[in-house]
Parts: structure tokens; C-alpha cells; sequence
């Protein structure tokens, strides 16, 4: 039966938004689980590997969780364990993702590629070749020089010869 006032409208309107609210719970409870699941694991993964975990650490890695996600917080200390460095290497990966805004595994792969190209010299496809003359005496059409005549040489030592003979006449030197 219908009433007049439409309560029973509204009694249906309160089911349904009940169920939109217990439906939105139950959600935000399978986050929370999985948030705790994905917080557990990088906490294993930190005591593991690092050392014991106080309270500050654990507030410090639920934050980068948060911040970029526990994939790549875990990531971040990967990469420090493998550099056999401290967390605070894997907090410096972490800001950089942040600052660059890396939000996946994949965008990290893509962030190394950029950063080893950066890296790399370039070199233009261009090869270069040196060209290298030959002295001419290595070269095979190569003639010596004929020899050349020193005259001015001749020409002194003649001129020497005719004054000691001079010199031997007039008795300066003997």
C-alpha cells in the first residue's frame, strides 16, 4: 500500500543508501588490508636488509608509501642494497622519483634509460679519418736529390790554401 506521504519511498531511499555505505566500507577495509599488507612487507624487507626498525623509520616508510607507493619504495631500497648503501641512498632515489614524478616500475625503467643516455658521450655517425702525408723519401716515385756542388765551400778552402802559402812565403808562419 502506498502512503500519501511518501514514507515509504524514503524507507527504500535509506536501504539503498545503507547498502552504498556498507559497500564503501567494506572497500576502504580491503585498502586498509591491503595498505597494511604493502606496509608489512616493506617494513620485512628494511629489517632484512638494513637494520631494526624503530618508530621513526616505520612512520618514515609509511610516508614514502604513501607518497609514491610501496612498489617503489621497495625499489628505491633495492637499489641501496645492491650499492651496498644505507636507507638514506634509497630516501635520495625516493625524493628524485618524487621530484620527477615517477609513479611506476615502469616509469622508473624509463627514468634510467634517460639518465644513462645523459650520460653516454655522443658521437656523430660521421667517422673520422686521419689523413697522414708520407715524407717524399717514403713516397715510390721518390728520387734523391743529385748532389749539389758546394762551390762556396770549394771556394773558402781555396781561398784558405792561397793565404797560409802566402803567409809560408813571406816567412810569417812556417
Amino acid at each position: 500500500m502506498r502512503d500519501p506521504h511518501g514514507t515509504e519511498l524514503e524507507g527504500e531511499l535509506e536501504e539503498e543508501g545503507e547498502e552504498e555505505i556498507d559497500k564503501e566500507l567494506q572497500l576502504e577495509k580491503n585498502q586498509t588490508a591491503a595498505t597494511a599488507s604493502q606496509i608489512n612487507k616493506v617494513n620485512n624487507f628494511f629489517q632484512d636488509n638494513f637494520s631494526n626498525l624503530n618508530q621513526h623509520i616505520k612512520q618514515d616508510l609509511k610516508h614514502w608509501i604513501e607518497e609514491i607507493g610501496s612498489d617503489l619504495v621497495l625499489e628505491a631500497m633495492k637499489r641501496a642494497v645492491e650499492a651496498e648503501k644505507n636507507y638514506n641512498y634509497a630516501k635520495g632515489i625516493m625524493k628524485s622519483w618524487k621530484m620527477n614524478s615517477v609513479k611506476t616500475l615502469k616509469d622508473v625503467e624509463e627514468e634510467d634509460d634517460a639518465f644513462t643516455n645523459r650520460k653516454r658521450p655522443t658521437y656523430s655517425k660521421k667517422e673520422y679519418v686521419q689523413k697522414e702525408t708520407l715524407p717524399e723519401w717514403a713516397r715510390d716515385d721518390y728520387q734523391p736529390p743529385k748532389e749539389v756542388v758546394d762551390t762556396k765551400n770549394e771556394e773558402i778552402s781555396d781561398r784558405l790554401s792561397r793565404l797560409r802559402e802566402y803567409k809560408k812565403e813571406r816567412g810569417i808562419i812556417q
